[in-house]
């Protein structure tokens, strides 16, 4: 069952955990969150082994996953993220900028990717952009918990569009709506083009009229 992003979200101080494997980027990650005094960073893990039992401990706001996990982990574990920890937003970091690989980890739930470089010391932050767009407005039309879409979109896609906003998967948008995930994936090639977007994030992003931030 789908879960509607935490109301704590609308709060400036967000619970941050960082699971990442590469030491060196993982570092840099976790400096990033914690030098915001908005953020609070949880925890820090690289390896997955020692980090799921203390993740659901802390009960974080996000979770930050490196696609980098070893033996295709990033996928299993957002899954589990998303049963164990409905309410959390799972946001994906990459270094090698994948699209089958970014495509898949959104396909199980996560909300969106940033590429590592955003978090480097002279870097923009890309973390609160993307936040900001996940948020719930508090002036957004109650059915959906977003603001108004772009008017280049269709009812349609605008429907799909508050649905990824909330955090929907393919399938959960599909049922949703009582259509196919093909028509959904369709839709989403369609929202893509006009909106100029390569993932899901960015199409937020530019969809709700929310701050850019650096694209995976």
């Amino acid at each position: 069952m789908h879960t509607s992003p935490s109301p704590r979200l609308e709060s400036a101080n967000l619970r941050i955990a960082v699971l990442v494997a590469d030491p060196t980027t993982n570092r840099m990650i976790s400096r990033s969150v914690r030098s915001d005094s908005r953020n609070r960073c949880v925890g820090s893990w690289s390896h997955i082994v020692e980090s799921l039992a203390e993740i659901e401990g802390a009960k974080p706001d996000v979770v930050l996953i490196g696609l980098d996990l070893p033996g295709g982990k990033a996928l299993s574990t957002t899954k589990w993220l998303r049963r164990i920890l409905p309410d959390a937003l799972v946001i994906a970091i990459t270094s090698r900028h994948d699209q089958a690989e970014i495509s898949e980890i959104l396909g199980v739930g996560a909300v969106g990717c940033l590429s590592a470089s955003a978090f480097a010391p002279d870097a923009a932050p890309g973390l609160l952009s993307v936040m900001g767009a996940l948020r719930p407005a508090r002036d957004s039309s109650p059915e959906t918990g977003v603001s108004e879409p772009s008017p280049l979109l269709t009812q349609r896609e605008a429907a799909v569009m508050r649905l990824v906003a909330n955090g929907l998967i393919n399938k959960e948008i599909a049922d949703r709506m009582k259509i196919g995930t093909a028509t959904v994936c369709s839709h989403l090639k369609n929202i893509y083009r006009k909106l100029d977007a390569n993932t899901r994030t960015e199409a937020v992003l530019k969809c709700f009229g929310a701050p850019q931030h650096q694209p995976c």
